[in-house]
């Protein structure tokens, strides 16, 4: 497997927090639009169906149900990537990676948490993706 292919498997995590984050966003319109609703008595007639309660509560639910599974999923990610990461039996390289990838950390903020240069950084970043053994689930 490549470094490109180790990093896109290593980057899974923060794809999954994106999506999930995504979700919780549209749940939160949809909590507004339920807010909005109100019944107003006029005997003008109105343009268009306007969404009932019923309708969302349920794409409300269905969207609580996608965050659900996605979090479930993203945990099992996270998981792997701790394995992965146990298995470089360093635990600078260990660390580095957990900042990187599990704690989505840029360059600059893992240098002054680990007290190291970037460059020197990009250098155990090297290492440690060289080392990293990485299960193929089709097997």
């Amino acid at each position: 497997m490549t470094n490109k292919e180790k990093k896109d498997w290593l980057w899974r995590y923060k794809e999954a927090l994106l999506d999930i984050d995504s979700w919780q966003r549209e749940l939160e319109e949809w909590r507004t639009r339920a807010e909005k609703i109100t019944q107003v008595v006029s005997d003008m007639p109105r343009g268009g169906k306007a969404l009932e309660v019923d309708d969302i509560v349920i794409k409300m639910i269905e969207i609580l149900d996608n965050i659900k599974a996605k979090v479930s999923e993203s945990q099992k990610i996270k998981l792997e990537l701790e394995i992965a990461f146990e298995g470089l039996n360093d635990g600078i390289l260990e660390g580095l990676m957990k900042y990187r990838y599990i704690n989505c950390l840029d360059w600059a903020q893992i240098a002054i948490v680990m007290g190291y240069s970037e460059q020197h950084l990009y250098r155990l970043h090297g290492v440690g993706l060289s080392l990293l053994k990485i299960k193929d689930e089709s097997q």
